[in-house]
């Protein structure tokens, strides 16, 4: 077994969290370009919005739980692959459903 390193754990845990801000961020920042794009009205854009703020705590929660069992390692790849996968969704979006699935 791999010995610790509590500095380098809180290192990516901290970009991750940087990481996350910046997506949220860059959303919030191309809402008004969706909205024109895609003729969303301020209902859907909000919810669209609303949606990253309901998946971050849910990602938080069930990452919580399954650290033990899972690892640092294995949660960090699947953060990255659905930070991924969403960010293509975005950019491949011609709707609201795939819109607000990708925010999610």
């Amino acid at each position: 077994m791999q010995k610790m390193n509590p500095q380098r754990l809180f290192i990516g845990c901290s970009l991750a969290l940087v990481v996350t801000a910046m997506t949220l961020a860059i959303r919030a920042g191309i809402l008004s370009q969706l909205n024109r794009e895609l003729g969303l009205s301020d209902t859907e854009l909000g919810w669209i919005n609303g949606m990253a703020f309901l998946g971050f705590p849910i990602a938080t929660m069930t990452g919580g739980l399954l650290y033990n069992l899972l690892g640092a390692k294995r949660l960090m790849l699947m953060a990255f692959v659905g930070h991924l996968v969403g960010l293509v969704l975005t950019i491949s979006a011609d709707g609201f459903w795939l819109l607000l699935s990708s925010s999610f």
